[in-house]
């Protein structure tokens, strides 16, 4: 499931809100080290389960209308 959710946060790169980008960045980069130094499955699984807020901010659970879309370097409101 968490797979589902970063493939289409990725897909959706262009029309993502700042907040949705940083959360790709921080899981992404938290995905990275984590597998790195973990030294089986089960710490990483469990130690990956404090990433969830993240995952929630990367799903859009609390979108709503008004979102920031990233064009270039200006934010437009819709």
């Amino acid at each position: 499931m968490i797979t589902i959710i970063v493939i289409k946060a990725l897909m959706g790169i262009k029309t993502n809100n700042k907040i949705k980008m940083y959360a790709i960045y921080l899981f992404v980069g938290f995905l990275f080290a984590s597998a790195t130094f973990e030294p089986d499955f089960g710490s990483w699984v469990r130690h990956e389960a404090v990433a969830l807020p993240v995952i929630i901010l990367m799903a859009d659970l609390f979108d709503n209308n008004k979102e920031e879309r990233i064009e270039g370097e200006k934010v437009l409101y819709e």
